[in-house]
């Protein structure tokens, strides 16, 4: 009978097969870089997780869109079309960082890039990266790392934006082969020594 015991929280992880979709004419709106589609809908692996919270994120993101800019986005989305981008790209991809921290942006953002970077390969097109305005040094230091310059990202300013072909990967998923591929994608950038270091490095988060 005690209640603190009747509750047992644990993990629901279900892998599924990685994928790269190409979707054409949306418009980008909201604090969070929510993705609609011509007739207002909205795509869901932007901002998806892995986590039994994602239909709370993917929620929460279209209500502080709204309420944002009821005028603009609001009232575009009752009426069943995206808002009036104030100007279009003809392509890119959304690596924007729901949460702000150092974390979701390694694990869930720039594991995003591995299913961009094949889109790339696959057809030959060069595709820019949609990322926060006056991004954070662990942002703007991690892409670097990756090959990524002011060249290959758009500092998205919040202001309706059209996309003629977003290109999207699913939410990726934290397994070990996607997590080999970031570290090793990112250490190639580096001048490891062969000097002795600690035995610890502790990352807060």
């Amino acid at each position: 009978d005690e209640p603190s015991l009747s509750y047992n929280y644990y993990p629901r992880f279900a892998f599924k097969q990685p994928f790269v979709a190409e979707v054409p004419n949306i418009t980008v709106a909201g604090p969070y870089a929510s993705a609609f589609t011509e007739d207002g809908k909205l795509l869901l692996d932007p901002h998806n997780s892995f986590t039994p919270g994602a239909g709370w994120r993917t929620g929460g993101a279209v209500k502080t869109a709204i309420s944002d800019a009821p005028l603009t986005v609001g009232t575009a989305l009752i009426r069943g079309r995206a808002p009036e981008p104030t100007r279009t790209v003809p392509s890119a991809a959304l690596v924007h960082d729901y949460w702000g921290n150092f974390y979701h942006w390694m694990l869930e953002e720039l594991l995003k890039l591995r299913g961009i970077q094949q889109y790339e390969q696959t057809t030959g097109r060069d595709v820019p990266i949609i990322i926060p305005s006056d991004p954070k040094p662990c942002i703007t230091e991690s892409l670097r790392l990756l090959g990524y310059d002011e060249d290959n990202y758009i500092e998205w300013d919040g202001e309706p934006l059209g996309v003629e072909r977003l290109v999207v990967p699913s939410f990726p998923d934290p397994t070990p082969r996607a997590i080999e591929w970031l570290r090793n994608e990112i250490t190639s950038g580096l001048e490891l020594s062969d000097k002795a270091s600690p035995d610890w490095v502790y990352v807060s988060r």
